[in-house]
């Protein structure tokens, strides 16, 4: 988070992605990573990505994720509400991506 806070998002980016590559079930590295990537380097897309796979790892029976959170429940509420946000920052892609969301959250629900 130094890069981050030292005002440096590309580094932050970097070094979110390097941890993410080290550790692909650090679901907290692809969560900063989004944060970056969606408000202070403007890529909802990419960021959309970041923060689905984060909320994979968090819900995936088969693999247990790196540093699990001390309450799933709520980091998977802010995730949802995330990707909701980086779904409508594009509001030509609005509709198509709020299909696309409720069909990827609705495979979690059936599980």
């Amino acid at each position: 988070m130094t890069h981050q806070e030292l005002g440096n998002p590309e580094k932050a980016a970097d070094s979110y992605a390097y941890a993410n590559m080290l550790d692909k079930n650090h679901w907290a590295a692809l969560a900063n990573l989004e944060a970056v990537l969606h408000y202070e380097l403007k890529n909802p897309a990419e960021a959309l990505a970041a923060y689905s796979r984060a909320y994979e790892i968090l819900t995936q029976k088969d693999a247990k994720p790196a540093d699990p959170p001390p309450n799933p429940p709520l980091i998977l509420s802010q995730l949802q509400y995330r990707i909701g946000l980086a779904i409508t920052y594009d509001s030509k892609r609005k509709c198509v991506m709020v299909l696309i969301f409720f069909l990827f959250l609705s495979s979690f629900i059936r599980r």
